[in-house]
């Protein structure tokens, strides 16, 4: 079993260069987490899906959204408050991404056909 936490950023500045900047920086540092099994990290761009494209001023609310699967909860949650990386992503959420970060706990079903 493993546990799955979502986050969706959205509303900064520069999604391209934020999306860079998670992908390349954050990532490894999740990644050298204890507990943890793999991430996830997924670009979104709106779809109308047939309808009318939205005008000019409308903005996604929403631009990426990290899936980090943890096999240990507790051990993830130790490994986060003791280590360096730890450190520096809670840092990160907590200072930098607050404006734009939303976090989830999910449980998810997979269907197949």
């Amino acid at each position: 079993m493993f546990y799955k936490i979502v986050t969706m950023y959205g509303n900064m500045e520069d999604p391209e260069s934020f999306y860079h900047f998670y992908r390349n920086t954050m990532v490894p540092k999740i990644l050298s987490l204890e507990g943890v099994l793999k991430i996830n990290v997924n670009r979104l761009f709106y779809e109308t899906l047939g309808k009318e494209e939205p005008s000019d001023s409308y903005k996604p609310k929403y631009h990426v959204m990290g899936e980090l699967y943890v096999t240990d909860v507790h051990l993830f949650m130790e490994s986060f408050r003791n280590s360096d990386a730890g450190q520096i992503v809670a840092s990160f959420l907590t200072k930098d991404a607050i404006d734009y970060a939303s976090f989830y706990t999910a449980f998810e079903e997979t269907f197949e056909k």
